[in-house]
């Protein structure tokens, strides 16, 4: 049961991720996890389970997010990793000391998912598949590089995003090369069948 949750989220998110970012109203989730005497497994699943709800990390075990009504999800993560009794969150807004934008650049590698994004659009934008087959083969390796994103994309409001941020027109072009694909995608798998 707990698997089957875990997968319907997972394609739930994978298949509605790429929105472009919300407004913001400045107010930050920081959730402070004492890791220090966690060993590399612990600090692995923390970190993996974490980053899949968009916060990132600072040091000193503080995780920040820009999305204060994550606390219930990463409450929950926390209990799931036995951590709950030894964390603490705050909701927050940023002072006058150091710049915002710090906290962005420390907590997620947004040139790198601006990378990657920018490599899915190259790879994709192009692809014509022509035959069933082709469109199965397609679809496949369209989802299979999408499904990353949302790990990767913290999915930030539009006021900490880079200016001319790719995540909108990367999530327009998997969303119109899925549909486009799927016809053919399906007539080659039910014909494999």
């Amino acid at each position: 049961d707990a698997g089957r949750q875990l997968l319907g989220e997972g394609a739930e998110r994978i298949y509605s991720f790429g929105a472009d970012g919300q407004a913001w109203d400045g107010s930050w989730l920081i959730v402070v996890v004492q890791a220090a005497d966690l060993d590399g497994q612990a600090r692995h699943r923390i970190r993996t389970r974490l980053n899949w709800a968009g916060f990132g990390a600072l040091p000193g075990g503080v995780w920040v997010s820009p999305d204060p009504t994550r606390e219930g999800e990463a409450g929950q993560i926390l209990r799931d990793l036995g951590l709950a009794d030894s964390a603490m969150s705050f909701t927050a807004r940023h002072g006058s000391i150091g710049d915002q934008q710090d906290i962005v650049a420390r907590a997620w590698d947004l040139r790198g998912v601006r990378a990657r994004y920018a490599t899915f659009i190259a790879e994709f934008a192009g692809l014509r598949p022509v035959t069933d087959a082709e469109m199965l083969t397609a679809q496949t390796l369209l989802v299979h590089e999408w499904r990353r994103f949302p790990f990767l994309d913290p999915r930030l409001p539009r006021d900490l995003l880079p200016a001319g941020w790719p995540g909108a027109k990367a999530a327009a072009l998997f969303s119109s090369r899925h549909q486009r694909w799927s016809d053919g995608a399906r007539r080659c798998w039910e014909a494999l069948g």
